[in-house]
């Protein structure tokens, strides 16, 4: 769910203060498709898919589980069809909009299951977040312009555009989606790294702070940790 590298931004950044920037809360357009974007919508990912869960924990080879659970993750949020990616590495966690793709460190945690489905988890909250600005920002804004030109100019870039506009075609357009679209984009527009240029990341320093408590991560983080905490009580319990 931690993700120690930078998700692909798509435009430049200005200087910002460490205030909060407030996404809305409340029931978002996008919540009235097959997966429910809340926090809720996360929690039952493992309690819907609690007996497959079981039977992915078995997996001992670390790759086999992470591509098994990326499918279930996937399933249950209504994206099977998409054509998102996932890539394997002994690197940082991240979501990348422009290749579409899910990168998750094999090593991550210790290589503790539940840590990693969360990881899964939280970079796919990043696609809906970009699926959000992609449907829901005003197409005058500079970042809607930068990502719809950034996507049009390569065949996975045009794919995933054409996925989120067909995929949520029927999807209506509201003031609380446009607003949630619009504090994506602006948290997106100046993001935060974990680390300075060419130096180790430090989950004590003030930089990582600001790093995991913007907007975009925070919300990712937390729903990550939702679905890690319930992939280990679905353990606990049994």
């Amino acid at each position: 769910m931690v993700s120690d590298q930078n998700d692909s931004c798509c435009t430049g950044c200005q200087n910002t203060s460490d205030a909060e920037i407030y996404i809305p809360k409340g029931t978002l357009a996008s919540d009235i498709v097959l997966f429910v974007e809340t926090d809720d919508g996360f929690r039952n990912i493992v309690r819907n898919r609690a007996n497959d869960i079981a039977e992915l924990n078995k997996i001992k080879d670390t790759d086999k589980f992470l591509e098994k659970g990326f499918q279930i993750l996937k399933e249950e949020m209504g994206i099977a069809d998409s054509p998102i990616k996932l890539k394997i590495t002994n690197d940082g966690n991240e979501y990348d909009l422009i290749t579409n793709t899910v990168s998750i460190n094999r090593n991550w945690a210790g290589g503790d299951k539940a840590e990693l489905f969360g990881a899964m988890a939280h970079e796919l909250n990043h696609f809906f977040q970009w699926k959000e600005v992609i449907r829901n920002l005003d197409e005058d804004s500079p970042m809607y312009s930068a990502v719809i030109e950034q996507l049009s100019s390569t065949e996975v870039g045009r794919d995933t555009l054409l996925y989120v506009l067909n995929k949520y075609e029927d999807t209506p357009v509201t003031q609380l989606s446009k607003e949630q679209a619009n504090a994506y984009a602006e948290s997106w527009s100046c993001y935060i790294e974990p680390n300075e240029p060419d130096k180790p990341v430090d989950r004590l320093s003030e930089q990582y702070r600001k790093y995991k408590t913007q907007p975009v991560e925070a919300e990712a983080f937390r729903r990550g940790g939702i679905v890690a905490e319930e992939y280990k009580k679905l353990f606990i319990e049994i």
